[in-house]
């Protein structure tokens, strides 16, 4: 199993919004939360041997509940994703994140 962790910045029509994403890897799925927008959204999904994957969940807003598919790649050190949610899209990226990894071993 691989847990990782990562600071991300995710573009939205409303400006950028800094969060987290935490993931758990283990047999080509992927299971974790984003945290973004004071809000804590599991998410869950399938990977490749190459980091490619597709993510599903929803993200909460102050007005609507937005379900989404996100495709792109996750490696050790960096996560980039774009999110299609209704008729939106967004692009995530975001760097490991040391501090929020320590925490995650805690949790599990």
């Amino acid at each position: 199993m691989c847990k990782r962790c990562y600071k991300i910045n995710m573009q939205t029509p409303m400006g950028i919004k800094c969060g987290t994403i935490s993931v758990m890897i283990e047999k080509g799925r992927v299971k974790g939360n984003l945290n973004v927008m004071n809000h804590k959204n599991p998410l869950l999904g399938f990977i490749d041997e190459e980091g490619n994957c597709k993510l599903t969940g929803s993200i909460v807003t102050l007005m609507q509940t937005v379900s989404y598919e996100a495709y792109g790649k996750i490696e050790e050190d960096k996560i980039s994703l774009t999110i299609y949610g209704g008729r939106n899209v967004f692009q995530m990226v975001g760097e490991k994140s040391m501090e929020d990894e320590i925490q995650l071993e805690r949790r599990i």
